[in-house]
């Protein structure tokens, strides 16, 4: 097999795109890298290159290989096979909290800065370009490395990226090449299709949720006028909210400064007085003015002039094994049921004669946890298609609430689908009780009574955590129960209870999540080999978190529905039914629900999701 590496010239998916140097060598010797120059990439040797990169006999090796991959398919027009390894993502599966970079990992195989020299003219170049306002000047600063420089670099990229490879394969750790070859391989391979095909973007659309949410930043910025305060300036809200609203501050910042943070306005907020509405305006004004920076002004500098963006996204981008996504963080746009969220996702849209459609696995992290803890009440629930959440209402309600089982409402309803969910991800009473805005005596006694329903999950989630204090680590899980990723929890014995109690809720987050992101990632592997075969305009451009989108010409979109939902259904979780819920529009802000199954409201509470990349 080989290692190979590529530097590159411009931004991804335009015309000014190119390769400026690729280099090889081999996987099982420190052998002298064999470089080509852009004169012999784009020449003579280009037929060369080609026979290379597609022989099917030479196994590639690469660090960031999709990277490489997409890289060699924009110039070349070729698909790099086989893939038999990425030194990067098999290092994160070693160790779920590793800095993967290759000029850090190359430290581990003696190589250590070896990128030394040529970054520092790349980060000359891109100080002068940022000066000069070039949009992403990472793209275009390796071309001004001096080519002896540069063709040095990345021949030692390859080498230090052989050296990885070799000491990744001599460890031969169990977990690590089953969960490459099983999971994280088809996933990459699948995740650089979607970033080929890019997301379709209405600039029309888009300028009208920044003049709505200008206007509600404009609004709120009078409001704080009265009060002489720069609502951007955290020392001008303390001074305000605590010198002059009276407001008790019981939390500083790491300099000694009176908090201002999020969870601390939420707190005034639901006090009483002035403090309250004015901690409440500044929580709306930062929510409108980062809407407004991250998801529109961030965004549309990267539209190409296909008029469609491609994110990049992440296999190993979350701790808890969920992938994540870059330029734009596509993953955290915020839900359609809010006006502003709506608006947002209104920019992404289908093409002229195309439509999307979306198919969403429905309470799928309860439905694991169902399935990981084996409780016998929540099997019951899942297996007769009732709406989980009503059912556990009613299981507490005469407990909780003092009501018999028919008489539970949307609010009670409410409550127990919170808590539900904050059993898996690990939200605080007092978190529950000022999301949902009751007091936290009620939480208190619901979250007692549904554990107690649940007594199979109780003792699953204590069990969980008593073996991770053991062990260190935890478990994800693929559909049929087998053990799929290893993930560490190193805080879990700490003396600071903060940390221990984080990991603890880590250690049962994690193989839900996890266990959860296999299923989607599998189905998200069937569905694009199913539209690459079909040779036809058929897009998949997106999938989050527990959902799959695809682009598809008008006429074929019942067929496409049905196609998604029964490769969404077609694993169920260690016997647990999984299903999916559909739904078709013109914009993802604006999709409406085609075949109406259980309630898919599981995105709706506040995760605490720990997202280290």
């Amino acid at each position: 097999g080989i290692t190979f590496d590529t530097e590159t010239f411009g931004r991804t998916y335009t015309d000014e795109f190119r390769l400026l140097t690729i280099a090889f060598t081999s996987a099982f010797t420190d052998e002298i890298p064999w470089v080509w120059s852009a004169k012999a990439i784009y020449g003579d040797g280009r037929e060369e290159l080609v026979r290379l990169l597609t022989d099917p006999g030479t196994p590639k090796i690469a660090h960031h290989e999709k990277f490489d991959r997409n890289a060699i398919w924009q110039t070349l027009g070729v698909e790099v096979t086989p893939v038999a390894w990425d030194t990067q993502l098999v290092r994160r599966l070693e160790e779920s909290y590793a800095l993967t970079g290759l000029g850090t990992a190359s430290h581990l195989v003696g190589m250590g800065g070896h990128k030394d020299e040529a970054h520092g003219y790349v980060e000359a170049a891109v100080r002068r370009l940022r000066k000069l306002g070039v949009a992403d000047p990472e793209a275009y600063a390796y071309a001004e490395i001096p080519e002896n420089i540069l063709y040095a670099y990345c021949g030692s990229d390859a080498v230090a990226t052989a050296r990885l490879a070799r000491q990744q394969s001599r460890e031969r750790k169990v977990h690590v090449h089953g969960a490459w070859t099983k999971f994280v391989r088809r996933a990459s391979w699948a995740f650089s299709h979607l970033e080929r095909w890019g997301i379709h973007i209405d600039r029309v659309q888009a300028q009208l949720a920044a003049q709505r949410l200008d206007a509600a930043v404009n609004e709120h910025r009078r409001y704080f006028e009265g009060f002489g305060v720069n609502p951007n300036s955290p020392r001008d809200v303390a001074r305000v909210l605590y010198d002059e609203l009276g407001a008790t501050c019981d939390m500083l910042t790491a300099g000694g400064q009176r908090s201002t943070d999020k969870s601390v306005l939420q707190k005034i907020e639901h006090g009483d007085g002035t403090s309250a509405h004015f901690a409440g305006a500044v929580l709306r004004y930062r929510r409108f003015a980062k809407l407004k920076t991250t998801y529109i002004d961030g965004v549309l500098p990267l539209v190409r002039p296909s008029g469609r963006i491609h994110p990049t996204y992440r296999v190993d981008g979350t701790g808890t094994g969920r992938p994540s996504s870059t330029q734009p963080n596509i993953l955290n746009i915020p839900r359609a049921e809010t006006e502003e969220g709506r608006l947002i996702r209104d920019m992404y849209t289908a093409e002229d004669g195309s439509v999307l459609v979306q198919a969403d696995l429905s309470q799928i992290e309860l439905r694991v946890a169902a399935g990981l803890s084996g409780d016998p009440e929540m099997l019951a629930v899942f297996l007769s298609g009732e709406d989980y959440h009503l059912r556990t209402a009613g299981l507490v309600a005469q407990d909780v609430w003092g009501i018999p089982p028919d008489a539970v409402e949307k609010k009670h309803r409410n409550v127990a689908k919170t808590i539900n969910f904050s059993l898996i991800y690990g939200a605080s009473d007092n978190h529950v009780a000022r999301t949902l805005g009751v007091p936290v005596h009620v939480i208190v006694t619901a979250r007692s009574a549904i554990l107690s329903k649940f007594a199979r999950l109780r003792d699953w989630i204590d069990t969980t955590i008593e073996q991770v204090r053991k062990d260190g680590y935890v478990w994800s899980y693929d559909w049929n129960g087998e053990r799929a990723r290893l993930r560490w929890v190193p805080d879990i014995l700490s003396s600071d209870d903060g940390k221990r109690i984080h990991a603890e809720h880590q250690a049962v987050n994690s193989p839900v999540q996890a266990s959860a992101s296999e299923l989607c990632v599998r189905a998200l592997v069937e569905v694009v080999e199913s539209v690459l075969a079909r040779h036809d305009r058929t897009k998949v451009i997106l999938s989050v978190y527990d959902s799959i989108i695809v682009e598809v010409a008008e006429a074929r979109a019942q067929e496409m529905a049905a196609e998604l939902k029964a490769a969404m259904e077609r694993f169920p979780f260690m016997s647990v039914p999984v299903v999916a819920d559909v739904e078709i529009g013109r914009s993802w802000g604006r999709l409406s629900a085609l075949i109406d199954e259980v309630p898919s409201d599981d995105d709706d509470v506040v995760e605490t999701e720990d997202a280290s990349a």
